[in-house]
């Protein structure tokens, strides 16, 4: 008996950390590996370089192609994106169209170089076709702009987290598909 109600208990725990939708971890998750891996980045002394990742226009493709193929679109991204990092990168969905890559042992100049290689990777994904309800007919291409932050000295979680958020901004601003440093480093 002791062993189902832990076994239950392991699988809530894992519920409650995963997206139902992409199957990566959530944002919950992320805040809690977030502050393990910033903590351990400052005991070493190790640059931690943090990736804020949003998908171009996202709202068109919902209103163009509707919410199922917008799923589909957060799922296809969500597993280019995974399949372009390394072991011991970390790759969360952050919400909505958003996603978090955190990069431990990455300095600026590396973390810009895999943002772009993400980037591109997304670029070349078919663009959705088809029919809509709502705006008849054509292509939608998928892009995504990022904003890459680094921590190199002590810092906390929100800090760094502002940090890349601005410079997705700045990427998004500078006109979407592109990636965009705290430093004015660009891909």
């Amino acid at each position: 008996m002791l062993g189902e109600a832990d076994r239950l208990q392991r699988h809530f725990e894992e519920a409650a950390t995963v997206d139902g939708l992409t199957g990566l971890r959530n944002r919950r998750w992320l805040d809690d590996a977030f502050t393990r891996q910033l903590d351990r980045a400052t005991r070493t002394g190790r640059p931690l370089s943090v990736l804020m990742i949003d998908i171009d226009h996202f709202k068109s493709i919902n209103d163009r192609f509707g919410h199922i193929t917008g799923d589909h679109a957060l799922v296809v991204i969500a597993q280019t994106l995974a399949s372009c990092l390394r072991p011991q990168d970390l790759l969360a969905r952050f919400g909505g169209e958003e996603f978090t890559v955190l990069l431990p042992g990455l300095e600026t100049a590396s973390a810009v170089s895999v943002a772009e290689r993400l980037r591109a990777a997304v670029a070349k994904l078919p663009p959705l076709t088809g029919a809509t309800a709502t705006a008849g007919t054509g292509d939608h291409t998928i892009t995504v702009s990022i904003g890459v932050a680094t921590a190199m000295a002590a810092t906390t979680v929100a800090a760094l987290l502002a940090r890349a958020d601005a410079a997705l901004y700045r990427a998004k601003g500078s006109g979407r598909n592109r990636v965009e440093s705290e430093t004015g480093a660009r891909g």
